[in-house]
């Protein structure tokens, strides 16, 4: 099982993109968290802004569709998409995204 950490600029995007990726099956289910301050360097210079984290649940095999999916969605040129390998939760919640 993957924990997929994407951000967006704004809760909208990320709920149009969640939503379309629980619909093609490539995410289990996501949880959307508004209102987190990001602090980054583009083209040279500070950046402050505020976005949202989409936490997407999956299995491996669907991690590459999903991936391609975000990036055709996605407003940015250079997403953040971080793929996390679960190591350990609630086997019960485990088995319910793998199934």
């Amino acid at each position: 099982m993957l924990f997929i950490y994407i951000t967006f600029p704004s809760q909208k995007e990320a709920e149009k993109v969640g939503k379309i990726l629980v619909e093609e099956e490539l995410a289990r289910c996501v949880n959307i968290i508004p209102g987190m301050e990001s602090l980054f360097i583009w083209q040279g210079s500070m950046r402050s802004e505020r976005e949202c984290i989409l936490i997407a649940k999956t299995v491996d095999s669907n991690y590459a569709k999903l991936e391609r999916r975000v990036k055709q969605l996605h407003s940015y040129k250079v997403p953040c998409i971080i793929a996390f390998k679960v190591s350990k939760g609630s086997q019960e919640f485990i088995k319910w995204v793998e199934s």
